[in-house]
């Protein structure tokens, strides 16, 4: 058997296998009372009352939950109106989205990184990341919850991939990064941001290296941005009329500022700073290797292909801005996901 052939079989039997499991008897347990009520609930308003924009007057804690983004609310209250509603409907768009951030992540290293390996290895790269990503606890655990972090993944995840794909001069892919970006945007609250917030950084350093001008890496930033806060701004313009103040000091003051510097409602994690290198290590040990792998960036750097720095810029930006992230919750997951990506391109080409 050919090792084309054999990594071929491989792919269809592991990800027929990681993409899928996570859908069996996925509404066995019932929703938890916390986030996955609090979305459900904003669901079944939109089910019963059609307010798509708005659900704050039936929302739990009315701004409190109603002040996060709604495209995720609103696949679920599709969802509810075409098969019912029960826990496995409102769950089965983060199961299918982590899903399809295993394709993507497979998708990513075949295009990118595959052509760089070693000709006598005789798997893939692309092969062995998505057992390696779809073994990941959080990553699992997520996508059996009805929350808004296994989507938002997913379209930090799809602008990323579409903004290397710009790289060879085709500006519709920068356009699509856009796009993703927005809604990463309309998923959950900011943490889209760390979509442009690592191409920034990758940019950054391709200037350091002389292989782009300033103007130009303004223009793509600019971008991207740009599309991604157009697409979300109509939704927060309204918010922000109908509810002024109360919007404000609810989508700033508690969900941005509060959990940025302080942490909320008892999630402050004991080992502060050092909460998100802890669970990195404990969730997916492997992950020790991007630190050791550092040192070469910085020795290489002018011989480091780009591929490889957007995935340390993408890495290093979630890991940093997390730490930011002073309580203990679901944020985690995209430092987990962008390392998974990373320990392939790192260590196995």
């Amino acid at each position: 058997m050919s090792k084309d052939k054999l990594n071929h079989i491989l792919f269809l039997l592991l990800f027929t296998f990681f993409a899928f499991h996570r859908f069996y008897n996925l509404g066995f347990k019932e929703l938890q009372m916390w986030d996955e009520s609090l979305y459900a609930v904003r669901a079944k308003s939109i089910y019963y009352f059609n307010n798509w924009i708005d659900q704050t007057n039936h929302a739990v804690g009315g701004l409190y939950s109603s002040s996060h983004p709604p495209l995720f609310i609103w696949l679920t209250a599709i969802l509810y109106k075409i098969f019912g509603i029960n826990e496995f409907t409102t769950r089965f768009f983060s199961a299918l989205f982590a899903s399809l951030t295993i394709w993507i992540t497979f998708m990513f290293i075949k295009k990118f990184f595959d052509l760089h390996q070693n000709n006598s290895s005789f798997l893939k790269p692309s092969i062995l990341s998505i057992p390696m990503l779809g073994s990941i606890y959080l990553f699992n655990f997520y996508s059996r919850q009805a929350q808004l972090d296994i989507p938002y993944i997913f379209f930090v995840s799809l602008s990323i991939y579409f903004y290397l794909y710009s790289l060879n001069n085709r500006k519709i892919f920068l356009i699509l990064s856009g796009v993703f970006f927005g809604l990463a945007l309309m998923t959950k609250i900011i943490v889209g941001f760390f979509a442009p917030i690592s191409i920034g950084l990758f940019l950054l350093l391709l200037i350091l290296r002389k292989e782009i001008k300033f103007k130009e890496a303004a223009y793509q930033l600019a971008t991207v941005t740009a599309i991604g806060i157009l697409i979300a701004l109509p939704w927060h313009i309204y918010m922000l009329l109908t509810h002024r103040y109360d919007f404000i000091n609810t989508f700033f003051k508690f969900h941005i500022f509060e959990r940025l510097s302080r942490g909320v409602e008892e999630n402050i994690p004991e080992l502060g700073f050092f909460y998100i290198l802890n669970q990195l290590i404990v969730q997916f040990p492997p992950i020790v290797l991007v630190f050791f792998d550092l040192f070469d960036i910085v020795k290489n750097f002018k011989s480091i292909p780009k591929e490889k720095i957007l995935i340390h810029s993408w890495f290093w930006s979630t890991f940093f801005d997390h730490i930011n992230f002073k309580n203990e919750n679901s944020n985690l997951c995209p430092a987990i996901a962008c390392s998974s990506r990373y320990y392939f391109v790192n260590i196995l080409i």
